[in-house]
């Protein structure tokens, strides 16, 4: 789609993963490794292949005013045959009954029953479409993590809340930018941003909108809340658990829930925080997160030679991200390789400002 309606197609991409994600024996590559394909001519069993997955959901969403064009194939992996595929002009009003058609003909050709008994599924529609695109905007704008983007996040999915009184999503994405500017900018402290993220939980629970992400994010919220006070662990840890009970293909919940058990459960949880980063990494293997606490924790833990082996995997893999190539620097001055820990850091660009204090610490 073309770039000014990108933020829709991406945002609605993301919505039918996480309707396809809710069937208990379908495993759904998320977001960021689904992602990483977009606009990209590859081989589909070279994608397969680097996802572990046999079948291949693609399309295209063209919006044009209140109109929408959404056209989905379903490919198998192994011979290329199209197993299903079907074009749908729809008013943008239609747009959650569109999504749920997709995900309800998907599971059919796929021979496996969508949304079936004992899945906990909570309404995450509204009727105001202007909602709808201003969450979708909100969703692209928090995805980047920048302090502005994520403050201007905020403001949008307040707006959206307040459009739409009883659409639940909104509430709970922005308590997340809450926890986000706290965590990754350093806006407030995490009593006020901890008070603010609980409000707009409070309130998503109380329209009945207790989903898998709703819980995710208020075990975030215990979890940033331990800070102050320990007893935030326990509700942290119950909270990540029912996110994934709700949804096992939640990626968030197990790396958060790694994290808590290694860094504020004592003593830490080791082997149990390598599974559930293993886990994260099945199902979505090019998750940055994932890959990074994973090679931190073989590299806290004794495995240097696996560590790396992985890093050397993960700059391979996933060239752009430079903070693979930092990690690697940081391994090789660990290990006192000063010689290779230069080598290293030059083939880090030299426009990232974190290049200065390695340079520092390659030449000790």
């Amino acid at each position: 789609s073309d770039s000014e309606n990108e933020y829709f197609s991406d945002g609605l991409s993301e919505e039918l993963l996480n309707v396809l994600a809710q069937v208990q024996v379908m495993r759904v590559a998320a977001r960021t490794s689904s992602f990483f394909y977009k606009g990209k001519n590859l081989n589909l069993k070279d994608v397969g292949e680097a996802l572990d997955v046999q079948h291949i959901l693609e399309g295209s969403v063209r919006k044009a005013g209140r109109t929408v064009r959404i056209t989905a194939q379903l490919i198998s992996v192994h011979d290329g045959f199209h197993l299903w595929s079907k074009t749908f002009d729809r008013d943008i009003t239609d747009i959650f009954a569109v999504q749920d058609e997709i995900a309800a003909e998907v599971a059919k050709a796929m021979q496996v029953t969508l949304l079936d008994e004992g899945v906990n599924i909570v309404d995450r529609s509204t009727k105001n479409s202007e909602a709808h695109e201003i969450y979708l905007r909100a969703k692209e704008a928090l995805y980047t993590r920048e302090k502005e983007r994520v403050l201007h996040a905020a403001e949008l999915f307040q707006l959206a809340s307040s459009m739409d009184p009883e659409y639940g999503p909104p509430l709970v994405e922005y308590a997340t930018t809450q926890l986000v500017l706290y965590s990754n900018n350093g806006v407030g402290t995490v009593l006020e941003v901890g008070e603010a993220a609980k409000a707009a939980l409070d309130k998503a629970a109380s329209i009945g909108y207790t989903g898998s992400d709703y819980y995710a994010i208020l075990g975030l919220y215990h979890d940033h809340m331990a800070e102050l006070d320990d007893t935030h662990i326990a509700p942290a840890r119950e909270s990540y658990l029912k996110a994934i009970e709700l949804n096992p293909n939640y990626v968030s919940a197990y790396i958060w829930l790694a994290s808590l058990v290694t860094e504020k459960m004592h003593p830490p949880q080791l082997e149990y925080s390598l599974q559930l980063l293993e886990t994260a990494l099945k199902l979505d293997p090019l998750n940055r997160v994932a890959n990074g606490n994973y090679q931190v924790w073989l590299s806290a833990n004794g495995r240097s030679e696996e560590a790396e082996a992985n890093v050397r995997r993960l700059i391979k893999l996933d060239p752009e991200y430079s903070t693979y190539r930092l990690i690697h620097v940081g391994q090789q001055v660990q290990a006192a390789r000063y010689l290779a820990a230069t080598e290293a850091l030059m083939e880090v660009p030299r426009e990232d400002p974190r290049v200065i204090g390695k340079i520092g610490r390659a030449h000790v």
